[in-house]
């Protein structure tokens, strides 16, 4: 039934495994291109290693390293020169094959490293790069395989014979995998920028020493081959039929191996101009095979509904294979009547046009060599899905129902009721059953319907549950009330099932909600209804009545506010705070009295003559219960007498040398004290006093008289003094303590900024100042000046903010 045929599936992995941390290379090249002549006899060529790692099963903590090292070989003299790692990326299978199986464990990464390297143009150069071990699983050589190494090497010939020469760049990569199955077709060719002529040919790849994973040198030519494991042999590296070749002219390998394992693969390319060998490049490859051909077992559900319809779900059982994703499904279902009878879906479904056995065929992978057929038998039958239908009144008290077998049969389908002991009909194979009635102390019971066609057989059972009969009741959150006022209605009936809620207030109006609420506009004396009417199974009808009665009466509405203070000295300010208890929403007309009228919940007012007040609040209250309730209280308020105040200034404006004044508030009436402030400072508690101002500027005097109530008033007065300017400098004084003229001070009016330097008559500072109130008392660092001439430097600043220097002589005497 299912095809299993065994081939192998093959890749190429560039070799050069090594151990530890060498352990992930497994292949690479050296190439070169000539840049020039750099200077003197030196020529730069750009050198370009290629290495591949195996991603997955070499050293997991290996990496490409940053640096590596190039030896150079010129007439067995190395040099070392560092290539630097450029790029990195991984190589993509290219694998086509529809049977290939995917390997995890293969992932090749490749490295570029590059530099520049100078090297003289009169010699021939060998570059060379080593790392140590190969794998242990290679098939073809003697072993222990990993003791074999890696050398990759390439010729830069002479550049005064050959000129400015390139090596030849590998066009491709070589594929990661393939079936071997299928004839090889391996493009290994190089293209050369120069036109040289390329040959390839089979040769046996060099090893390279044990000892040291990365020689730095590298080990000097010549270099020792790595041994073939007999039969194979460096021409012929892999069990093959066709074996395995290369071109020579082309670089397209073919040849198809024949047995699993891996194989070391090494070849030359020789660059030639006009039949002349200029440089031989050695590269290695590594050819594993492996199994290539997936195992599909396709698989169709077991048929395990038999009556289920002539429209069969097919189920696609197919087991996944690992690695490999099935290339599509054909299905035929076997219908004799048509050759529409096909799918390719991977789950279809199919009608058929009668009854019958049928063969069902499921091919996996069709039309490749790694394909596999499944064929079942199903028998198909018309569809039985019966159903128990019911209809009727399913009241304890009372029921009838009658049963109908619905759902999917055939007309020819042998139909078995069974009711039971407490119905009416205890059994019946008619297809519907009307008016039967079950009694008894049970609220519920069983009935089976069984329903026989072809080899088919279904049973169905349903449960009747006879519900109670309904019971209306309801309660109201208030049955006295005044008008207009809402009542909540809560129905407490006893329903089972869905059912319709009729409601009649007794005012005219209705609803049809189970827990409405209504608004009674008017009172009255009002009979409430509730008719419950239930919809399904136990269908019945039923009443309940209650009474609401609205009247004035029931208003619990009442007006109260309160105010604060209650007495005062104007001005009075007076808060008012409303403290009525009423339902719903109101309107406030607040009387104040002396024509003030408001409409706040709680306004304020400011009292300024004294006397009495009477206050009141009329509050119309809207919504539930609305009323219109009026409060007045007579003579609310005292506002008690206020004292006058009155004061007089002698003058309201003066100089700074004239600015004594006299404040009078004399005049002042109905009053017992007062004080009097100067720029908010008390000056006087009497009502007359003189004072002197000691500033320039605006200034202001108040007298606050106060009443045997304690009330008070105010009244003030402005006074403005201003300046005269005034600069006067002494010519002479004398330090001789006897009180009068002592110091060398100036006078001044009208200057704000002052700033004095003395100095003695060889220019030496002997005094300074910035104060209109200090002078020279004629000392000088606590020493007596010497008498005679001084001369002093004045800045000032006036009363119109010009600035004004002063300079002249003065005279210290001490008689």
């Amino acid at each position: 039934m299912s095809c299993r045929k065994i081939c192998y599936l093959f890749f190429f992995l560039l070799l050069g495994t090594f151990q530890g941390f060498a352990s992930h290379i497994v292949g690479g090249y050296i190439r070169y291109d000539c840049l020039g002549i750099s200077s003197g006899n030196a020529i730069d060529y750009q050198v370009e290693l290629v290495l591949y790692r195996d991603n997955i099963r070499g050293n997991p903590g290996a990496t490409f390293t940053q640096f590596v090292p190039l030896t150079i070989f010129t007439n067995g003299v190395s040099n070392v020169q560092s290539l630097s790692l450029q790029s990195t990326k991984f190589i993509v299978d290219s694998i086509e094959d529809p049977c290939f199986v995917r390997i995890d464990s293969i992932q090749i990464q490749e490295g570029r490293y590059t530099g520049v390297v100078s090297l003289n143009r009169e010699r021939p150069h060998l570059l060379v790069y080593q790392r140590c071990c190969r794998n242990n699983s290679i098939d073809n050589l003697q072993k222990p395989t990993d003791d074999w190494g890696s050398t990759w090497t390439i010729e830069v010939p002479i550049f005064n014979v050959t000129g400015c020469n390139s090596s030849p760049q590998y066009n491709s990569n070589p594929p990661v995998a393939f079936c071997p199955t299928q004839p090889l077709n391996i493009d290994l060719s190089m293209t050369d920028a120069d036109g040289d002529s390329l040959v390839y040919s089979f040769c046996a790849p060099f090893t390279s020493p044990q000892f040291n994973p990365e020689p730095n040198p590298a080990q000097a030519p010549p270099y020792s081959e790595v041994q073939f494991l007999l039969p194979q042999t460096p021409t012929f590296p892999v069990p093959s039929a066709p074996p395995v070749s290369i071109n020579s002219q082309t670089g397209l390998l073919t040849g198809s191996p024949t047995t699993i394992g891996q194989y070391v693969v090494g070849f030359c390319i020789s660059e030639y101009r006009n039949g002349v060998l200029l440089s031989t490049s050695r590269r290695d490859i590594q050819i594993n095979t492996a199994n290539c051909n997936p195992v599909i077992l396709s698989a169709v559900q077991d048929q395990t509904l038999l009556c289920d319809g002539r429209t069969v779900n097919f189920q696609n059982n197919t087991p996944p294979v690992p690695g490999y994703n099935i290339k599509g499904y054909f299905w035929d279902f076997g219908d004799p009547s048509t050759l529409a009878d096909t799918s390719r879906l991977t789950n279809p479904s199919y009608t058929y046009p009668d009854t019958g056995l049928y063969t069902i065929t499921l091919i996996a992978n069709p039309g490749l060599r790694c394909s596999d057929t499944t064929t079942k038998d199903f028998l198909v039958y018309e569809q039985l899905n019966p159903q128990i239908e019911v209809d009727g009144l399913f009241c304890e008290d009372s029921n009838s129902i009658d049963f109908i077998a619905g759902g999917s049969y055939e007309s020819y389908a042998t139909i078995s009721w069974n009711f039971g002991p407490s119905a009416s009909i205890s059994t019946s194979n008619l297809d519907t059953v009307r008016n039967v009635q079950f009694s008894g102390p049970l609220n519920s019971f069983t009935v089976d319907l069984q329903v026989d066609q072809d080899i088919c057989t279904e049973n169905r059972s349903i449960v009747i549950q006879l519900d109670p009969n309904p019971v209306a009741v309801f309660q109201l959150d208030i049955d006295e009330i005044c008008a207009p006022f809402p009542v909540i209605f809560s129905d407490q009936s006893n329903v089972f099932g869905p059912a319709d809620f009729i409601w009649s207030f007794g005012d005219g109006d209705s609803a049809f909600v189970r827990n409405p609420t209504h608004i009674y506009q008017q009172n009255g004396d009002y009979e409430v209804v509730l008719e419950v009417r239930t919809t399904d199974f136990c269908i019945d009808t039923v009443q309940f009545r209650d009474s609401v009665f609205a009247s004035r009466s029931f208003s619990p509405n009442q007006i109260n506010f309160d105010y604060s203070p209650k007495s005062g000295c104007p001005p009075l300010v007076v808060s008012f705070s409303d403290s009525s208890d009423y339902i719903g929403s109101a309107q406030y007309f607040w009387d104040l009295d002396n024509n003030q009228l408001s409409n706040a919940a709680n306004p304020s007012f400011t009292y300024t003559d004294s006397g009495f007040y009477d206050i009141g609040l009329l509050l119309i209250t809207a919504d539930s219960c609305a009323d219109t309730l009026n409060l007045r209280i007579d003579s609310a308020i005292e506002v008690l007498p206020s004292p006058q105040a009155d004061l007089v200034l002698s003058k309201d404006s003066s100089t700074l040398k004239e600015a004594t004044v006299n404040v009078d508030a004399r005049g002042s009436r109905d009053y017992n004290s007062g004080e009097m402030f100067f720029e908010g400072g008390l000056i006087s508690r009497s009502n007359f006093t003189t004072y002197t101002v000691e500033d320039t500027g605006h200034f202001q005097f108040s007298w606050i008289a106060e009443n045997q109530f304690s009330c008070l008033d105010t009244a003030l007065a402005e006074f403005f003094v201003y300046d005269v300017y005034q600069f006067e400098i002494p010519n002479i004084f004398t330090p001789n303590g006897d009180g009068v003229n002592d110091a060398f001070r100036v006078r001044a009016c009208g200057v704000y900024d002052y700033n004095i330097v003395i100095y003695n008559r060889f220019g030496k500072e002997v005094y300074k100042s910035n104060s209109l109130l200090q002078g020279w008392d004629g000392y000088i660092n606590d020493r007596k000046a010497k008498p005679g001439v001084y001369f002093y430097k004045i800045v000032i600043k006036d009363l119109n903010g010009e600035y004004l220097d002063f300079q002249g002589s003065l005279t210290l005497l001490y008689e």
